[in-house]
């Protein structure tokens, strides 16, 4: 049982990991495309 809860958090983990990643790309894209419209 305790791999599988192991699995699980290791998942949870990588989900919260991806969100994160997800919001900072986002805020990055942002600036960059405001940039490559001002140009």
């Amino acid at each position: 049982m305790w791999i599988e809860n192991c699995l699980n958090f290791i998942t949870e983990g990588n989900e919260k990991k991806r969100k994160e990643k997800i919001k900072r790309g986002k805020k990055k894209k942002g600036p960059r495309i405001l940039r490559f419209t001002d140009q």
